[in-house]
Formats: C-alpha cells, structure tokens, sequence
C-alpha cells in the first residue's frame, strides 16, 4: 500500500481551504460544489494531488493509496449517527466530507445510486442496530464479507474512497489486490469468459438486475481487471468448469488478503477494478462513538451511465 502522511503545513493549507468552502457552500454534496469541486482540488498540496494522480494514471501497484495524518477533532465531531440516508449521509461531518470530495474530484466524478440511500454521493459507514447480522455497510457482529463494490453492475465505480472519522477499537478493513496473486492460464482463461452470474446485493432496496451471465476478469490477460462478489454470485448453473475456476479464484484471494485498521483522519482509495475489501466483524456500543466511516464512489467517465441518470447534471444511476 503506498502511504502518503500529511504534515502540519500541508494540514495548516488544507484547513485553510476548508473553511473557505464551508463559506461558499452549504453542503459537500451541494450540486455547485460538486461541479465545482475539481477546480478546487487543484489548491490542494502538491505532495497529495502527485500521490492521486500517479494513483489515477498507473497500475503497477497494488491498487491502493491511503492519506494519514489529517486533523480531525473527535471533541468536535458529533456522534456517531444511529441512522442512514441522504440527508443524514450527505450533511454529517461536513468539513471532513468537503476534504474527501476534493480528493475523490481529483480522480474522477462522485456517483450515487437512486437505490441506495436515495441517491447519497457520500455514504456513512456506521453500525446500525437493525443491521448487526446482516450483509450490509451498517452491518456489524458478522464479518462483511470481501468484494468488489457493486459487481453486479456494469457502472459500478472505478475507485472508492473510504475515510475513517471514528474506530476507537480498531476495526480492521479487509483489503485485498489481484495485482498479488498468481492465476495459471488455463483457470484465467475460464474467468475471461461470460460464465457467471451475479445478483444484486442487499445494499439496493429495490433495485432489479438481469442475471446475464458475465466474465470474472476482463481486460488485459497479462495484468487483468476482476468483479467479484462471492456472497452474491456463481457459476452459471451446472457449469462445473467454471464453479472450479471461481473457487480457485476465491482461494486465491483470500491468500493476499491483509487487515487495515484506519485511524481518524486516515483515507483510504482503492481501485475497483483490481482490489476487494471487507470488514471483520465488532460489537457495536451504540453510545455515539462507535466506528465512523464516510465511503464514496468514483467515476472516471460519468458519461457512460448516461441512459440510467435523469439529467446529464446528475451523479445518480437508477437500477431499476
């Protein structure tokens, strides 16, 4: 993972811009500002804005850039929310969400889903108390088993970005890249071809897929792109050469998986295209400083989801 630390200046520069921002807009997700946003960006220091863009650009890495060391004030943070949705996601936390709406403006274009969280561009990730059990962000007793964001969908986001508010118990993510892992041709040849099927996960409310059969790795054979979901896919049904191929690469996976545990002020990027990521399993206290993540989706062409957005102004993709 390659590791960026912002120094006191730097944090000095960037509180300076915040508090600008604060000034002009009311939200981090105010539709100005997210147009806005990239301009913005560009005041950001050198040292984090070269770390985003060699990120964005090249692919010899593992996949993932984490930024430590940003200031945040747990004394002036409020509590950690004990409920999700747009208005809540979007208006919590505002001044540590106008810093990772610049760093995610960098890379590409914030996106939502109509179907999650009525469309949020950021989203609290946040234990709830319906949720413990289950197969969710807001999930906490069982582990969130380890996947690629959305798979199932062709828009799914090119990055995500992950920063930690809270986590006072060190609660590792699970992150793992197929940059570190070795695929023999014959298995790699099976996962390039349409034969698996993947199924909309519990996150969308309403939202319908067609179960077409898809390729578990596309892209350049040599160095190749993955959507994985074991939760929730398979093998097209009695297609035993594929069910074998998919659990090798599960295997496979779960050997270069390794724990992250974020601290406040830590934000983490991954690309979606090459590297997964889970999150082990904690006893909530449900007292208002349990862990506290804000995620957001990226986008480096908006444009392709065109056909499933109602304006071209609008970072939200319906799935129904």
């Amino acid at each position: 993972m390659n590791l960026v630390y912002l120094n006191e200046e730097e944090n000095k520069s960037i509180g300076r811009l915040l508090a600008q921002l604060a000034d002009c807009y009311d939200s981090p997700c105010n539709r100005q500002f997210v147009l806005d946003a990239r301009v913005y960006a560009a005041q950001l220091p050198s040292a984090v804005l070269l770390a985003l863009n060699r990120f964005r650009c090249r692919e010899e890495h593992n996949g993932t850039l984490m930024f430590r060391g940003f200031h945040i004030n747990d004394n002036q943070l409020e509590n950690t929310p004990d409920a999700v949705g747009r208005e809540i996601d979007e208006s919590s936390a505002a001044r540590e969400g106008f810093f990772l709406m610049l760093l995610a403006a960098f890379l590409g274009d914030p996106m939502g889903w109509a179907d999650q969280r009525e469309g949020a561009l950021l989203n609290n990730i946040l234990p709830l108390k319906s949720h413990e059990a289950e197969q969710l962000s807001t999930g906490s007793i069982a582990d969130l088993d380890w996947h690629s964001e959305e798979a199932f969908h062709p828009f799914r986001a090119d990055f995500l970005g992950l920063m930690c508010l809270r986590n006072p118990d060190a609660i590792p993510t699970v992150v793992g890249s197929i940059h570190d892992m070795s695929i023999p041709n014959d298995i790699r040849d099976v996962l390039f071809e349409p034969r698996f099927v993947f199924h909309t996960d519990k996150n969308f409310q309403n939202g319908h897929h067609e179960d077409v059969p898809e390729a578990v790795l596309f892209g350049n054979k040599a160095a190749p792109y993955v959507r994985i979901d074991p939760s929730f896919m398979s093998a097209v049904p009695g297609d035993d050469e594929a069910a074998r191929a998919l659990r090798y690469m599960i295997d496979a996976f779960r050997g270069v998986l390794h724990n992250v545990a974020m601290e406040p002020g830590d934000v983490l990027f991954m690309d979606n295209y090459r590297v997964v990521h889970g999150r082990k399993g904690f006893k909530p206290r449900f007292d208002g400083r349990d862990r506290w993540l804000k995620r957001i989706n990226i986008t480096l062409d908006i444009r392709k989801s065109r056909a499933l957005r109602k304006s071209q102004s609008s970072h939200v993709i319906t799935t129904v």
